[in-house]
């Protein structure tokens, strides 16, 4: 598993061409398979304002992100209500690991 960290410019481009998405989000997952879960895309840029929205460091919300894809590349989703819900218990539970 590798993880990169880029700018909003790029990953906006990744976004629009794997997701079919406009816009730059805060962290992309790209699965592998096999003995590889895969990797793990975190823009810098959105990390930096959303610290400072939910007033927290970048250190901590980089972290809470590679978490966030991390548990991606294991399966998990939040599209619906009961399955963001278990993604946000599994991702508690190791921030606090």
């Amino acid at each position: 598993m590798g993880v990169t960290f880029v700018t909003d410019r790029v990953i906006s481009s990744l976004n629009s061409k794997y997701r079919k998405k406009k816009g730059a989000t805060d962290v992309l997952s790209f699965p592998i398979g096999g003995y590889f879960l895969g990797d793990i895309v975190v823009s810098l840029d959105t990390v930096a304002r959303q610290s400072q929205k939910l007033k927290c460091s970048v250190r901590d919300r980089t972290f809470f992100l590679i978490i966030h894809g991390l548990l991606h590349l294991l399966g998990y989703d939040h599209v619906r209500e009961a399955d963001w819900k278990k993604m946000r218990r599994m991702e508690e539970k190791l921030l606090h690991a």
